[in-house]
């Protein structure tokens, strides 16, 4: 019987993975590691770290606010999501995408997204990123949030995890008018219904990221 679970776990391990991992965006919850906030972002002063996973937590669903200052094509981090420890996989022929409510308060505002791998402790950044710094083109609007693409569906090229890395996504803002401004993001997993693929609607779910096929984490056997 020992034989049999060991072998049924290698085969297990070795087939390819098809279906989809969505990871939620909390509002709270301490994460593990504090790695460096990633390359690109022009401001971080108003970033915080949160642990993310592919199940929810029921935490409150709110606004997070992040000023904007001077200057133009200024890319402003409002938070940092860090998963579990991973399983070393390859990305490639992967699409990631994902929907997050947002307005600006004062200047104009778009999304902006960056995701990347970190070593199990966070001192290593690994290269190439997989979804690399940048803003979608529809601008939040003004006060009242809507649904944006962050991101828009973008296919994952060469990218390889190593054993215990963990995945690490950024999200905020970009302006492009010198002048200074804010303007916030709702994270939260406490609804019943995640926000659907599209840039119209202002019902309060779920945000999340998704990555098109699944992502291998750790298994733990247990042979009596």
């Amino acid at each position: 019987m020992k034989k049999y679970l060991v072998i049924l776990f290698l085969v297990l391990a070795v087939l390819p993975a098809f279906c989809a991992t969505r990871f939620y965006l909390p509002s709270s919850g301490a994460a593990e590691i504090a790695p460096a906030y990633g390359a690109g972002w022009n401001d971080t002063a108003a970033a915080d770290r949160i642990r993310c996973g592919k199940f929810k937590k029921n935490t409150l669903t709110g606004n997070k606010t992040a000023a904007t200052p001077l200057g133009t094509n200024i890319y402003v981090l409002n938070r940092q999501f860090i998963s579990d420890p991973i399983a070393a996989q390859s990305f490639a022929g992967t699409t990631v995408y994902g929907q997050l409510k947002g307005a600006y308060v004062t200047r104009t505002t778009n999304p902006a997204v960056r995701i990347y791998l970190v070593n199990n402790i966070g001192s290593v950044i690994r290269t190439p990123d997989i979804y690399a710094i940048a803003n979608n083109a529809n601008t939040y609007p003004q006060t009242n949030a809507l649904n944006r693409y962050t991101p828009a569906s973008t296919a994952i090229g060469a990218v390889t995890a190593e054993s215990g890395d963990r995945i690490v996504i950024e999200i905020g803002g970009y302006k492009t008018v010198n002048a200074t401004g804010s303007y916030f993001q709702i994270f939260g997993d406490d609804n019943a219904s995640d926000l659907p693929i599209e840039e119209a609607t202002n019902e309060v779910s779920n945000p999340w990221i998704e990555f098109s096929r699944d992502i291998i984490f750790p298994s733990v056997t247990v042979i009596d």
